[in-house]
């Protein structure tokens, strides 16, 4: 905390307007929000991992919780998009799409393994009816 207060009295006197310290804070503040959802999505991960350590590997609760990985990287790609975006407006040399497609290939494939095991869950629950 005191480092942040020295940081913030060194550079107040300094050429940075207040258009730049609010980018600052701005982008501060959406690359906070991007962590907190790839942490929460790491979260699940584990869970999922655990519940299949467990053999509880086609239940509902792993399904569920696929989709919900599925649906945080979905939105990690839109707020990763929103930082390259802010990035590129900041420098002038960014070349390139500010679109962030490796995330937005993870959440599809995410959401196919949560497919897959709806599939397969189902197909269980049909062999266990026959029998």
């Amino acid at each position: 905390m005191d480092a942040i207060q020295l940081c913030y009295e060194m550079g107040k006197g300094t050429a940075y307007t207040d258009a730049t310290q609010n980018s600052f804070f701005a982008k501060t503040t959406v690359q906070a929000v991007d962590m907190n959802i790839l942490l929460i999505a790491g979260i699940l991960f584990i869970v999922v991992i655990s519940n299949i350590n467990k053999g509880l590997v086609f239940v509902w609760k792993n399904i569920t919780l696929f989709r919900w990985i599925a649906y945080l990287l979905g939105g990690h790609a839109v707020v990763s998009t929103v930082i390259n975006y802010m990035s590129k407006q900041a420098s002038v040399t960014f070349e390139g799409n500010p679109f962030d497609y490796q995330a937005l290939i993870a959440a599809v494939f995410v959401l196919v393994i949560a497919e897959i095991f709806a599939i397969g869950l189902r197909m269980k629950e049909e062999q266990d009816l026959t029998v």
